[in-house]
């Protein structure tokens, strides 16, 4: 049972205020009855309090400072005792008839705060009462006032239902932030008018609670001054919260209702012990000794309560020991150095590091392990909750839900509705338009297609996101979409559209989709869902940790999350990916540049592309090289701390958007940390990187310059793609690469050749080099001069524009997909029968070699071959018989070429020609075209021909026809039977055109010059005499039927070809021809397949 003791302090009734000594030591009380009673605690339980009468009207409230005491009352006075006789020692204040409600000393105990029913907050110095600072900026009187742990800080509750915050740093003190909607609002004649409302700040300084009139125990972040969270009420609260205390280690939280004292974990959020009161006592306000394991709390009518251990043995006790915290103080050095009064503002929420227990809840079965660890209080970073980016919290009943480089979205708070206000910085590009809200949307992102709004649920409402396009080709239409219970919308981003770029026609212009936009919105869930401008839902992605923030530019959509929790050591954890809007795909991702105890103020996307962030610490960073994948790194690229117009200034800086060399912001005064109405003008300050300064200040600020230009001219040759040059970047370089000769020239008259190298380096024009190696003459540094001939000499031989060109290309291709396996692939294909990949189609790829094959005739066209039974040389074909194999295409060309030929060539005696056999050319053909290089591999001429078996078939022609293996496929060839493996062959000109390219050799040249040529340059037959021809043929005959048919007839080495010369050629004008052909192909003269050339006809052509 709980140990409780009471005591009728106060005879009338009315509120009883309570405050202890700094030591814990005594207690102080006041109430209805004018009297302020001392109760000394080392006395014991059953001393008598001593009791003070000075005052004429009740006493509302007490305050305790070291060796003093304060009280207020409703006659306007108020009044300063010795804390050792209790001796009335001054009035401070008086005389103006107006009742006093509140007082409250900062932690220092040098200055008073006094509110009453005045609409003006006092705050009076307790060493010189007569420098007092008023506070102008409640509508009605203030009920309650609390100081921050580092006194930095003091918060007003106002009878107008507004907590206002203020900066008490500065000498006259600012208004930081008016939070609305948490305290309701309270007359002086309401039942709850003497409920406590006040902000009890946790010894952390990082957030303070407080009772709102919706039951709940809300706490405010210092951060953000919004509600961050709250504690889980509902089924342990049913009726007013009517007292706060929190503890002095911050363990604790107790709270006071009429379902009786809760006393919570502030850490878990739940219930630890309770304690039972009459449902008809009206607690006024609760305290805990900062000393002692003591909770005391006063009621309405007066009567004292003291509840003596209200936190069990077992759990760690609410007061801050001494000798416990320099123990703690050595085991976690994470805490720094503290003073023991827990005054200073620390930056870290506190836990309970307890191996038996969290949040002062005991685990069943681990009493007995309780005694054998030490606990010990360890500071841990509290997470950042999600914001979006470019909005406040409302402030007098305004706010705005987006602020960015393209406009900025006004809401105003009519009780019943909002009224939305949209305005555009540049008033020509869309109208400024406003509109009637009935769904109290509390954030908004601009985009360039178009506004997206969103809201998160509220009771039985769902939450909501609506999207209004600016114009579409079509009918312009809004359209609004609702979220499943349990999801809410914590970021809302809307882009642009993605252009689309030919990489197949690189000097095509791009083409925009004429689409309404893109909007992303981030969910309680740690979704992200995408939507097209037109509502279309086209992708969900689950981030897998807490999102945090998120923005969307017209390319890719930047995603700030976190992976698990904070650190100890202060860190937020925080990551980010780019996804691209048209695939999806993350184009880059990594670790934020947060420094510790740090936060995340604003992120966004610049004019180019580029993310960037801007932290508490006043410092703006810049995604470089954002586009190469695997390359992306965080650059500062300007530190508001070194900004020449702030020094001695107290203000800072709200980012609004990045543009080229300038960051646009607003300037708040003071600790404002949001910008308030009427709406501040944007202000641009240059981009500065922060460099080491030297003695030198315009080096460094060329230095600076440089760095700074060449991450902006990166950004735009990134963007251009597979495009390398454009004439803007050509006279950006131009510009940086004349800064740079003016640096070159400041190194050179100092005599810093190395320096004056580097610089040459950085050059981006060839052209700039010479102007350097000018430079370098004028001044007689010829060694200087020789090495940036040499370096301009390396980057004309070794630069190659195309290769820059296909690795740019490769950035917007993606990470190819993974291939799947066969048994995958045979599965999507509905391939049961094998488990291998399906059977390929497409035509069998040739033997590896370099040669052409031969050709078959075409018999439909040429006029002098018949069928014959030959084959292909990978396969037969359906109408021959075994032999040597020929190719279709080249066979066709040189048949068509031939029957071209005929009209320009000499007379012709059929009758000479041989039945059998293969026709030979003249002597001097086979000296023409003896000069042309043969085959590399084989594809020399035969040495003999197969005879036909059909006794009325033509002679054979070449079996190998060498062609270059760049040449164009043969638009006259036949098709071949579909299952025959084919090559596509050259057309028959472009054989012409490169055996016209080929060096002929001299004696060739020399007949050549004399003789008639055809209408494809073939050597036309000069006349002789039939006698003559006919010998010739007869000795062709012999040889051809001497030759025997052999499979490598298509294929034989070069170097082993024996061809067939006619009398009048001499033996040795092979070797002569060998040495020729070798020497052509050294020249290189013909890089590609020898040209075979195919045999004049030498009869009458016949019918097929």
């Amino acid at each position: 049972m709980a140990n409780i003791l009471f005591n009728a302090a106060h005879q009338s009734p009315g509120p009883i205020a309570i405050a202890f000594s700094p030591d814990g030591q005594v207690l102080y009380t006041g109430g209805g009855d004018c009297v302020a009673r001392v109760w000394k605690l080392s006395e014991g339980n059953d001393a008598e309090a001593a009791a003070i009468i000075d005052a004429d009207e009740p006493l509302w409230s007490i305050a305790a400072i070291d060796q003093a005491w304060i009280t207020a009352s409703a006659d306007s006075s108020v009044r300063l005792y010795n804390g050792s006789d209790n001796q009335l020692q001054s009035l401070i204040l008086s005389g103006n008839a107006i009742p006093i409600r509140s007082i409250a000393a900062d932690p220092t105990g040098q200055r008073v705060a006094i509110g009453s029913d005045e609409l003006d907050v006092k705050v009076l110095d307790l060493k010189d009462p007569t420098k007092i600072q008023t506070l102008v900026g409640h509508k009605n009187g203030v009920r309650k006032v609390t100081w921050h742990p580092s006194s930095s800080y003091l918060t007003t509750s106002g009878q107008d239902g507004r907590i206002i915050v203020w900066d008490m740093s500065p000498e006259n003190p600012v208004l930081v932030k008016s939070i609305e909607g948490i305290i309701p609002f309270q007359d002086p004649d309401s039942s709850g008018f003497f409920n406590d409302c006040s902000a009890c700040w946790h010894p952390s300084g990082k957030y303070f609670f407080s009772a709102s009139k919706t039951h709940e125990i809300v706490v405010v972040s210092r951060d953000t001054w919004t509600k961050s969270s709250s504690f889980p009420s509902a089924d342990e609260i049913s009726s007013d919260i009517t007292a706060l205390a929190v503890s002095p280690n911050g363990l604790y939280l107790a709270s006071a209702s009429k379902d009786g004292i809760l006393i919570w974990s502030i850490q878990i959020k739940r219930v630890l012990f309770r304690h039972q009161i009459d449902s008809q006592s009206h607690v006024n306000q609760l305290i805990f000794s900062p000393t002692q394991n003591l909770l005391v709390w006063g009621d309405t009518e007066g009567n004292l309560y003291r509840w003596i251990d209200p936190i069990p043995p077992t759990q760690p006790p609410p007061h801050v020991d001494k000798s416990t915290k320099s123990a703690r103080r050595e085991k976690t050095p994470v805490m720094g150095d503290m003073e023991e009064d827990l005054g200073e503002d620390v930056d870290e929420d506190w836990i309970i590091d307890d191996m038996a227990g969290a949040g002062g809840v005991t685990i069943e079965g681990s009493k007995e392990k309780e005694r054998s660890y030490a606990r010990e209080i360890v500071a841990v970073a509290k997470a950042q909750s999600a914001f979006q980016p470019g909005s406040t919290p409302m402030k007098d009943r305004k706010g705005y839900l987006a602020y960015n480089r393209l406009g900025v979205v006004e809401v105003t708070d009519q009780d019943s509705h909002q009224i939305i206000n949209v305005e555009f910085h540049d008033r020509s590009t869309y109208p400024s338009y406003h509109f009637t809200d009935y769904n109290r949307f509390n954030m908004a992102s601009i985009g360039d297609r178009g506004i997206a709004y969103a809201r998160p649920s509220e009771k039985s409402e769902p939450s909501q996101v609506l999207y209004k396009p600016y114009a579409t080709w079509g009918s312009s239409t809004e359209w609004s979409i609702t979220l499943p219970a349990g999801e809410d919308v914590i970021a809302i981003a809307a882009g642009g559209v993605t252009t689309r770029r030919s990489y197949k026609n690189r000097s095509a212009e791009e083409i925009d989709s004429d689409g309404a936009g893109t909007v992303v919105i981030a969910t309680s869930t740690s979704y992200l869902r995408f939507f097209t401008g037109s509502g279309i839902q086209i992708y969900v992605w689950a981030m897998g940790g807490d999102i945090v923030s998120l923005v969307a530019g017209n390319e890719w959509v930047f995603v700030v999350y976190r992976e698990g929790g904070t650190s100890l050591d202060g860190c937020q954890n925080l990551r980010y990916s780019l996804i691209s809007l048209d695939r999806f795909e993350v184009v880059q991702d990594g670790q934020l540049p947060l420094p510790k105890n740090k936060t995340l103020k604003w992120i966004g996307i610049s004019e180019e592309g580029a993310p960037s962030m801007y932290d508490s610490n006043g410092v703006l960073f810049v995604l470089d090289r954002f586009r190469r994948p695997k390359q992306a790194r965080w650059v500062p690229i300007l530190d508001t701390n070194t900004l020449s117009r702030r020094a001695g200034k107290d203000e800072s800086y709200w980012p609004i958007g990045l543009s080229g060399k300038m960051f646009m912001c607003l300037i708040l005064k003071g600790r404002t940390e949001h910008p308030s109405f009427p709406r501040p003008l944007v202000q641009e300050l240059e981009l500065r990187i922060p460099l080491l300064q030297t003695e030198q200040p315009q080096i460094v600020a060329s230095e600076e310059k440089l760095i700074r230009e060449k991450i902006l001219l990166s950004w735009t040759r990134d963007a251009l793609g597979p495009l390398l040059e454009s004439s803007e970047l050509a006279t950006r370089e131009l510009e940086m690469d004349k800064d740079l000769i003016k640096l070159l020239q400041a190194a050179i008259k100092d005599r810093q050749l190395q320096r004056a190298n580097d610089i040459v380096r950085l050059l981006n024009h060839i052209n700039s080099l010479d102007t350097a190696a000018k430079l370098a003459e004028y001044y007689h540094l010829v060694s200087l001069q020789d090495k940036i001939n040499s370096w301009k000499k390396w980057r004309e031989e070794n630069e190659d524009p195309l290769e820059e060109m296909e690795e740019r290309r490769t950035w917007s291709r993606g990470v190819l997909p993974i291939p799947p396996s066969d048994e995958m692939v045979a599965h999507l294909l509905g391939n049961t029968a094998s488990s291998g990949r399906p059977q390929e189609f497409k035509p069998a790829s040739m033997f590896p070699k370099r040669s052409l094959v031969g050709a078959i005739p075409s018999y439909a066209q040429n006029v002098f071959a018949r069928k014959s039974d030959q084959s292909t040389l990978f396969g037969k074909h359906a109408d021959t018989n075994d032999g040597p194999s020929l190719d279709i295409d080249a066979s066709q060309n040189y048949d068509e070429g031939y029957a071209n030929a005929e009209s320009s060539m000499p007379e012709y005696d059929a009758a000479s020609s041989p039945p059998e056999g293969k026709r030979k050319r003249d002597a001097e053909d086979d000296n023409n075209n003896a000069s042309y290089k043969k085959p590399r591999t084989g594809a020399s001429r035969p040495d003999s021909t197969v005879p036909s078996s059909n006794p009325g078939m033509p002679q054979q022609r070449k079996a190998m026809v060498a062609v270059p293996s760049n040449a164009k496929p043969n638009p006259f060839a036949r098709t071949l039977a579909p299952n025959h493996s084919i090559v596509k062959s050259n057309t028959f000109f472009e054989k012409v055109d490169a055996a016209e390219a080929a060096a002929p050799s001299k004696r060739g040249a020399e007949k050549r010059q004399t003789k008639q040529t055809t209408l494809f340059g073939l050597p036309g037959i000069a006349p002789a005499d039939k006698k003559a021809k006919a010998i010739k043929r007869s000795k062709a005959a012999e040889t051809d039927v001497d030759s025997q048919p052999g499979p490598q007839t298509a294929s034989v080495d070069a170097e082993g070809v024996e061809e067939t010369q006619l009398t009048e050629t001499p033996t040795d004008e092979t070797q002569v021809v060998g040495q020729s052909i070798e020497e052509t192909q050294d020249a290189g003269v013909m890089d590609e397949e020898p040209i075979e050339w195919p045999e004049s006809p030498a009869g009458e052509p016949t019918s097929p």
